[in-house]
């Protein structure tokens, strides 16, 4: 049948084709890969989730000062025609009961407080719910000579809320 050379030439034959099929690449991704993507996405995501978080807290401050200015406008426009302030939302808003003095700001990231004599004024703004968490600026205040004052939530003077 075969000679020694054909059996000779027939073994490396099957024998490389066999060497060939095992270097071929296999495709698709390594663990190792998966697992340097996986890495690289949590680091991603560790630096851009606070700073997104801390942007939209600034943002969010945007409710109570917009807020406290249009009641301020109001507040004066109430002066202006009975010649005192009120400590009365109810007298600066439509559909409000008699003798509220808190309510909640435009977009409800804040609750607005009001304390006022008949020649001064004062609101406050103090973060609730998700807003709760901005720590530098807890409350925004303004008054009646325009004055513009922040707090942190240990109730420490910051300046950097208006």
């Amino acid at each position: 049948m075969y000679s020694t050379l054909q059996l000779a030439v027939r073994r490396k034959h099957e024998y490389m084709n066999t060497n060939k099929e095992m270097r071929t690449p296999s495709s698709g991704f390594t663990l190792i890969e998966l697992m340097v993507v996986v890495a690289i996405i949590g680091i991603l995501a560790a630096i851009a989730i606070p700073a997104y978080q801390d942007s939209t807290m600034r943002a969010n401050r945007s409710d109570a000062q917009i807020t406290l200015s249009r009641l301020a406008t109001l507040q004066e426009r109430y002066y202006f025609r009975t010649n005192q302030y009120t400590g009365d939302f109810s007298d600066l808003l439509s559909g409000l009961a008699n003798n509220t003095t808190s309510i909640t700001s435009d977009e409800g990231f804040y609750t607005i407080a009001l304390t006022a004599t008949a020649s001064s004024w004062s609101m406050t703004a103090t973060a609730t719910g998700t807003q709760a968490d901005d720590t530098e600026c807890a409350t925004l205040t303004l008054n009646n000579l325009g004055g513009k004052t922040s707090a942190d939530d240990d109730g420490a003077a910051t300046s950097e809320c208006w």
